[in-house]
């Protein structure tokens, strides 16, 4: 099947392929949603600063301390979903910075 090159001619949603197109691709808001403000966090002498969604669930994911509780499960799911565009960054915000002072790396200015 040949399939047809996407036209700047045409609004998005007026043909196939560029339903195809909008639906595949995710919003500006999802692809760049940076924290108004950044959540600070201190573990073992090092200092981790969290600017997003996306870092925050990478940081759930590799770094988080051992000590998980129900607060980092709310946070991963939703800082995933903010990450993705469900979500409002600063509800992710809020989500991950209750989660780490609940496991007390947070880093307090």
């Amino acid at each position: 099947m040949l399939l047809q090159k996407f036209r700047p001619d045409r609004p998005l949603g007026t043909d196939l392929p560029n339903i195809r197109l909008w639906e595949a691709c995710p919003t500006e808001d999802a692809m760049i949603s940076i924290w108004d403000a950044n959540v600070e966090l201190k573990i073992d002498d090092r200092h981790h600063v969290i600017r997003s969604a996306r870092e925050a669930v990478a940081f759930l994911k590799k770094s988080w301390p051992d000590n998980r509780s129900a607060s980092y499960a709310t946070a991963r799911k939703v800082c995933l979903d903010a990450a993705n565009g469900v979500v409002p960054g600063a509800e992710a915000r809020a989500a991950f910075e209750a989660a780490a002072k609940e496991a007390g790396i947070l880093r307090q200015t």
